[in-house]
């Protein structure tokens, strides 16, 4: 059992030493050509895609910031609802006998109509939805400048 332990080991060890050589020797053939700061930036700006994203939140932001000023402008809605019975109720009256009115339930009834909508007052959530906007566009931004 000792000595099965002993090969066991030396056999890990092996193969340690032979990873470790054959990785020394395939990075001093990458590190021969060296790469200037400015040659690493032009890079990294031409391979690195979310840097050209910085623009494209500007973008999103005036999208979203157009789509909130339509929140608070004045609408008109037209809404209508409808529904069928799958039943109709009837009061027969009996033979001989005759009752006053007569009971009946349609089978469809349907309504429509036309609301309409004006903000007065936001409470200035407007703004602040705004202000919120330009702050986590900022953030975006900052996390891609740091990302470069």
């Amino acid at each position: 059992m000792l000595i099965i332990n002993q090969i066991q080991k030396s056999i890990l060890l092996l193969i340690a030493l032979l990873t470790g050589v054959s990785s020394v020797l395939f990075a001093q053939a990458d590190a021969r050509r060296s790469l200037s700061l400015t040659e690493a930036y032009t890079l990294l700006e031409a391979r690195y895609p979310a840097l050209r994203n910085g623009s494209l939140w500007g973008q999103i932001q005036q999208q979203q910031e157009a789509q909130i000023s339509a929140d608070y402008q004045p609408g008109l809605h037209w809404k209508t609802d409808a529904r069928v019975q799958s039943e109709s109720v009837q009061l027969d009256t009996p033979e001989g006998g005759a009752l006053p009115f007569e009971i009946s339930q349609p089978l469809v009834t349907a309504q429509t109509y036309l609301e309409g909508t004006y903000l007065l007052l936001d409470g200035g959530s407007e703004d602040a939805r705004k202000a919120l906007l330009a702050a986590e566009t900022a953030v975006q931004i900052q996390s891609v400048e740091v990302d470069r």
